[in-house]
């Protein structure tokens, strides 16, 4: 199923269209398995999350091997166009 970024929130989360369900549990928040970016307020804050927004915002992805629900976030590997992202 392909899902719609509608935000990024940082350089390794962002909020998609429709829900996804994973586990019994189901949210608009994903966070990019693998990857660990600076926090807002730390050094690189803004331009990891500029890149990211770059690469995904307004485009479809597709979620795939999710590992786990974190803070209500989804952690999966982020597809697009048939690529990983961050392999």
């Amino acid at each position: 199923m392909d899902y719609k970024v509608l935000k990024v929130i940082d350089g390794e989360t962002f909020k998609v269209y429709p829900h996804w369900s994973y586990n019994g549990h189901r949210g608009d928040i994903v966070c990019v398995a693998g990857i660990e970016t600076p926090s807002f307020g730390e050094d690189g804050h803004l331009e990891t999350t500029e890149i990211l927004r770059q690469i995904i915002e307004d485009r479809l992805v597709r979620l795939t091997n999710p590992v786990s629900i974190h803070f209500d976030r989804l952690v999966c590997d982020v597809n697009l166009n048939g690529h990983k992202l961050f392999s």
